[in-house]
């Protein structure tokens, strides 16, 4: 198996296999690190108001407030990643694979040339993201034995990997040819992948196109109206209303004042009266007794003087 490994090219799948899936692998694992980074960031943020909005408006501010999150995050992202893209490309950095160059000694020299490679009718002295279709070389010749149908191999394993997809791993019939091959080099106990399970991206996307999307299937998120009010409920709830009254209104509202009142005084009135006709006779009762009492007295004062 090992004698059989020194006659594969650079370029066969058996070779890059392993450093394409690492570097796939570590792409999980930076999406994973970013968004976690961005979450706690975001659960740190307060969110503040003057006063209680409504469920509508809430619902409305959450969702922007999650398309930002979301926009920032993968900026945040892509600016990291294309960073490490243009250093590589711009230093003319060389692949540990031999991928994007090789060293070459020509007879007679006594320096060692740097010898870019091509792929079709690009050179990666020009460009990084030179690429050609993955597939399994005959050792001997180096006749293609299989194309992996949706891998590429390019100047660099990471750019080559954005140009990748992996629907030979959903198709059973590409993946047993694979796995047929593979046995020869090495051991792998693979399981061909579920291409019903449902999905916003299809078996033939690109691994650049799901890292567009952080490899989000969707984002899921949650806005209980209940908790809000119950943090910032207030103390005493007032509001105006503010009406454009008409005519008729205006008229109904005149007579049912004017109603009110007659019926009140209707209520009231006969009381009142009855009242103040008892409190005038009494007092008219009270003059005429005290008139009465004065007469008697002047009488008897007058009978006393004529006794004297």
């Amino acid at each position: 198996m090992a004698q059989a490994m020194q006659f594969l090219s650079v370029l066969d799948f058996r070779i890059t296999s392993q450093r394409t899936f690492q570097a796939l692998l570590s792409l999980c694992e930076l999406v994973d690190d970013e968004m976690r980074n961005s979450l706690i960031h975001f659960y740190a943020t307060q969110y503040v108001s003057s006063y209680v909005i409504s469920p509508s408006l809430l619902e409305s501010e959450a969702h922007a407030l999650v398309n930002k999150l979301r926009s920032s995050t993968i900026n945040d992202f892509f600016l990291s990643l294309g960073a490490v893209r243009q250093i590589i490309q711009a230093n003319g950095l060389e692949s540990a694979l031999k991928s994007n160059a090789f060293e070459y000694l020509y007879p007679g020299d006594t320096y060692i040339s740097i010898i870019p490679m091509l792929y079709g009718n690009c050179s990666c002295a020009v460009s990084a993201v030179c690429s050609t279709p993955s597939a399994l070389y005959n050792g001997l010749n180096f006749s293609v034995l299989f194309f992996v149908r949706g891998m590429r191999m390019g100047c660099y394993v990471l750019e080559a990997l954005l140009q990748s997809s992996l629907e030979c791993f959903y198709d059973p019939i590409c993946f047993d040819s694979l796995k047929f091959y593979l046995s020869s080099t090495v051991f792998w106990n693979g399981t061909v992948m579920n291409g019903t399970t449902p999905s916003r991206f299809l078996t033939t996307s690109t691994v650049g196109d799901i890292l567009d999307e952080l490899m989000i299937e969707i984002w899921n998120w949650t806005l209980t109206f209940d908790k809000y009010f119950e943090q910032c409920r207030p103390i005493v709830c007032s509001y105006t209303v503010t009406t454009r009254n008409d005519g008729i209104h205006i008229v109904t509202t005149l007579i049912g004042l004017v109603g009110g009142l007659l019926t009140g005084l209707k209520l009231i009135l006969p009381n009142l009266v009855i009242g103040v006709y008892y409190v005038l006779r009494r007092r008219k009762r009270r003059i005429c007794e005290i008139n009465v009492v004065a007469n008697d007295l002047h009488e008897v004062s007058h009978d006393i003087g004529n006794v004297k």
